[in-house]
């Protein structure tokens, strides 16, 4: 239930937004886009409610990512 946690591993995030998990890796290794995420020892986390925010961020700006 993806609904009720704070917390999306990137397969989650994928599953939640419809991104491709290589595409969520892109924007983890990219310094470009500001994603919202953090590492637990070597795995990534993307907090969900920054993820909602950043996602409305970027569509209001029009940014492309490639």
């Amino acid at each position: 239930m993806i609904e009720n946690k704070l917390v999306l591993t990137i397969s989650e995030a994928s599953k939640l937004t419809g991104i491709g998990r290589d595409t969520l890796y892109k924007l983890i290794n990219s310094n470009r886009y500001d994603f919202p995420y953090f590492k637990v020892k070597s795995r990534a986390y993307i907090n969900k409610s920054m993820l909602e925010k950043w996602l409305f961020k970027i569509s209001n700006e029009n940014v492309t990512i490639e």
